[in-house]
């Protein structure tokens, strides 16, 4: 019986060695992930939480346990969390969910995934993406974006176009596309630099974001050429072409404000360069399958140099 009782004493101590390696096994796999896991009740209660951040929790590990993710967290939040975790236990299908809380001075993204442990737990899995989704963001930026100006570029400007184009076909409403180049632009880069040329672009676009709605498109093509879309105009052909006539006078107005610029060429603190510049318009009208997204910009930009060539500082409206 002795010698059965030491048996049992060694197993006994192996299996406790073996538990103590695998539970500092598993708190060193918790340690060293970036990620915040939490175990919850199907209503929500936290029973666990473990944080190798804990700044990136509203509130103390501690203050956690034996309350609900309502409880604990803003109501949008917690609503996603709770119906997450409702979902994750009825379908056994992992819950992925995606939501952003201010911490400190800035606004964190997290991505939480969500998997049932029992018929009534729910452990969930949250990483901090802020600076996935910045970078994403910046990708999209430089892709789609005029990194000068802010505005749509070619690219953006013509996938939203057909977009348009073939929204319109399903509405049934008219929309217009504005193409405009400036007439002044290259003495003021001759003169006073590329620096004073840029400034002059970013107040063109700044302009040409006032003459419009914010469901409009202004992008800029390169150069000094720019393109503004107006979306959903009217269902009437006419009524919508003599709308882009008005916004489109208004835009030629707009633009042949004086500008003062503020350049800081070498050599000098700074200097003001007041510049007039005009632009030649070009406008063509969208709609009813009438002109395929080509067709449409082509229209615009042969307007525009009709405009150029009967004197340039007008519009000119395609057919």
């Amino acid at each position: 019986m002795a010698e059965s009782l030491r048996v049992q004493a060694i197993e006994l101590s192996e299996q406790n060695d073996e538990l103590k390696r695998t539970l500092g096994k598993n708190q060193a796999i918790i340690n060293a992930i970036p990620d915040l896991i939490f175990t919850n009740r199907s209503d929500g209660t936290f029973l666990d939480v473990e944080a190798s951040n804990p700044d990136l929790l509203l509130v103390p590990p501690e203050l956690f346990l034996t309350r609900t993710v309502l409880d604990v967290m803003p109501p949008p939040t917690g609503n996603l969390f709770q119906e997450a975790i409702t979902q994750a236990l009825r379908s056994k299908v992992v819950q992925v969910v995606t939501y952003s809380l201010p911490i400190g001075d800035a606004e964190h993204q997290f991505e939480a995934r969500f998997a049932a442990a029992t018929q009534d737990t729910v452990i969930s899995i949250v990483r901090d993406v802020t600076e996935r989704h910045n970078m994403e963001e910046k990708l999209e930026q430089l892709a789609f974006y005029d990194p000068l100006t802010g505005l749509a570029n070619r690219r953006l400007v013509l996938d939203r176009l057909k977009q348009a184009v073939n929204a319109s076909v399903r509405t049934g409403m008219y929309g217009a596309v504005i193409f405009l180049d400036l007439d002044n632009f290259k003495p003021l880069n001759d003169l006073h630099g590329h620096e004073a040329g840029d400034l002059l672009l970013v107040e063109v676009a700044n302009r040409l974001r006032n003459c419009v709605r914010d469901l409009d498109t202004v992008g800029r093509f390169g150069g000094d050429e720019f393109v503004v879309m107006l979306n959903e105009i009217d269902t009437d052909r006419d009524k919508a072409r003599a709308h882009a006539g008005v916004v489109a006078e208004k835009i030629r107005a707009s633009l042949c404000e004086p500008y003062r610029l503020l350049a800081h060429p070498a050599g000098a603190t700074h200097l003001v360069v007041e510049h007039r510049c005009t632009a030649s318009v070009g406008l063509s009208v969208f709609g009813n399958n009438e002109l395929s997204q080509p067709e449409v910009i082509r229209h615009a930009d042969i307007a525009m140099y009709r405009s150029k060539e009967q004197g340039r500082n007008m519009v000119t409206i395609s057919e």
